[in-house]
């Protein structure tokens, strides 16, 4: 299992702080946005999750001669064994250096999913728990 990244206070200060326990793991977790504390519920309340960790692994990499370091925002274990990095973006701040740089994630660091807020809005076990 990985150990979460603390990121540094500048970026503590312009950001929310969601400070939550989690059953599943046993420990305190840490969320720097509601899309990323709203992703931890969904990922805390799923059964075929078996461990995740927040803020994961940090990995830097090249686009178009520019360097760029970013922070996953999740990994996670699942029941059946596969193991994904997870990042979650509102859709309208994708841009294309951004995509760009989430493909270089994709390629080299095994991210398997980006997972956009309109996600959220469409999981079935959201709807399926509403009606």
């Amino acid at each position: 299992m990985y150990k979460p990244i603390i990121l540094g206070k500048n970026v503590q200060r312009r950001s929310n702080l969601w400070n939550c326990n989690s059953h599943k793991i046993g420990r305190d977790v840490y969320f720097y946005s509601e899309l990323e504390y709203e992703n931890w519920i969904l990922v805390e309340t799923d059964p075929d999750v078996l461990e995740f960790c927040e803020k994961p692994r940090k990995v830097r990499g090249l686009v178009e001669n520019r360097v760029y370091e970013s922070t996953f925002d999740m990994w996670i274990k699942w029941r059946d064994g596969h193991e994904e990095f997870r990042e979650v973006v509102y859709d309208k701040t994708l841009k294309t250096s951004q995509i760009k740089q989430r493909k270089i994630k994709i390629q080299k660091n095994g991210l398997r999913k980006i997972i956009s807020a309109t996600v959220f809005l469409q999981n079935t076990t959201l709807e399926s728990n509403q009606s």
